[in-house]
């Protein structure tokens, strides 16, 4: 995939020309680009459908608008959490309209639009919801728990990163191929990543005051010992073990649930033809569980 990665700088370079904001971008998209499973989500369209008749230029422009939300959410989020400048926000403004003009510029059928914007809404719901819902106040490295309510849902996970199945589906409609299933799968698949990239994250998470299905059971099993507060740094002993004894087992559960149900979609639809492909995707989420499962049954 190192070829499809210099092409894409290739292009973005064509399409900003601010130098600062290139760079800014450039170290994004590598960043994106070395995340665990990343990589394979965003060049998806190539590896299902190089060998149909759907030319290489359309599904370079897929993966290119594909990236280029990626990267404007990501801005977005760093923004939001006050780890960017809003310098940056015509940047993501600029992106976002990018991937809108890409994906129905290359659509032709109406009802495929329809889906299309439909996908990309529920995304943008689910980001706002998360937004607005999932954040929690951390002062001085302690949560005050009589405030804190959990929110977070896995339906609410599985909604939060759909939009990054759009390019494959839009590729499996110009093929003719099984769009529908495609969604289905990403709607399991991308719920079991988001899962396992919050475990590795739970402690950053909850001193950002970040609710997510891991850092929010973490709070949960705290509150149930009748504690008010949590200090992050005093605490920190005891949450770890609380993480590693009872929400490892049950995020781990989760992950491997959704895991099994992107596999019955494979193999209920014409997806089966590609399974290695969507293994390569599934395989290293899994493994993950299942070794995070068995560290969780070790002294702690």
């Amino acid at each position: 995939m190192y070829q499809y990665k210099k092409d894409i700088l290739k292009i973005f370079k064509t399409k900003v020309n601010n130098p600062t904001e290139y760079l800014q971008l450039a170290r994004t998209i590598q960043k994106i680009l070395s995340s665990k499973g990343c990589c394979e989500i965003i060049f998806l369209p190539f590896l299902l459908y190089e060998s149909k008749p759907i030319n290489k230029e359309t599904l370079t422009n897929l993966c290119v608008a594909n990236i280029s939300g990626w990267v404007a959410y990501t801005i977005f989020d760093d923004i939001l959490d006050g780890q960017s400048d809003v310098s940056l926000l015509p940047l993501a403004q600029k992106l976002i309209r990018m991937m809108y003009y890409t994906y129905f510029s290359i659509l032709q059928n109406e009802n495929d639009k329809l889906i299309i914007k439909k996908i990309l809404d529920y995304g943008d719901s689910a980001y706002y919801l998360e937004k607005k819902f999932c954040h929690f106040a951390v002062i001085s490295n302690q949560i005050d728990l009589k405030r804190f309510s959990p929110y977070k849902k896995i339906e609410t996970v599985r909604q939060k990163s759909i939009g990054c199945s759009t390019s494959a589906i839009i590729a499996s409609m110009i093929a003719d191929d099984d769009s529908i299933g495609i969604l289905k799968f990403f709607k399991y698949f991308l719920s079991a990543k988001q899962l396992s990239d919050d475990a590795c994250d739970w402690f950053k998470d909850l001193k950002n005051g970040l609710e997510t299905m891991a850092s929010s059971a973490v709070l949960s099993e705290w509150k149930k010992s009748e504690h008010h507060f949590l200090d992050l740094e005093t605490d920190h002993q005891e949450i770890n073990r609380i993480f590693w004894k009872k929400v490892v087992p049950k995020i781990s559960r989760q992950i491997l649930f959704e895991i099994n149900k992107s596999r019955e979609i494979i193999r209920m639809t014409k997806l089966v033809e590609n399974t290695e492909i969507f293994e390569r995707l599934l395989r290293p989420i899994e493994h993950g569980a299942k070794q995070a499962m068995k560290k969780s049954l070790s002294n702690f």
